[in-house]
């Protein structure tokens, strides 16, 4: 599924809400795993929203850019839990495993000036 620009989009049973912002010095990083925020700047659209695919890997935050292929990522997940998860991609990269991490290469840092907010809201 293509997201191409602000705004809310339908998928499966979830609404996913895209929203751009300017930020100062007082703006938080949400911290609720249905909520990734990234560095606008940083982004290219349109972004893909897809399931995982063998060989898929990303930098999970924290991880201060090393690379982790996603089956090792989901070593502790069921099969169904992997089989369902969502993956958002922008270009070729993988910027957050929906409802668990972002990737550290598309975190908020304090050189960040703009951020691109994505909601999840389940269950619809």
């Amino acid at each position: 599924t293509l997201l191409a620009d602000s705004g809310e989009y339908h998928i499966d049973d979830s609404i996913f809400q895209l929203e751009e912002q300017d930020i100062n010095d007082s703006f938080i990083v949400p911290r609720d795993l249905n909520t990734g925020c990234f560095d606008l700047d940083k982004i290219i659209y349109p972004l893909v929203l897809r399931h995982w695919s063998m060989g898929d890997w990303f930098c999970p935050l924290g991880m201060k850019r090393s690379k982790k292929k996603l089956s090792d990522f989901f070593t502790d997940f069921s099969a169904k839990q992997k089989k369902d998860c969502l993956l958002l991609q922008s270009g070729k990269d993988i910027i957050w495993v929906v409802g668990h991490r972002i990737d550290d290469r598309y975190k908020v840092s304090p050189a960040t000036k703009r951020v691109l907010i994505i909601k999840q809201i389940k269950g619809i």
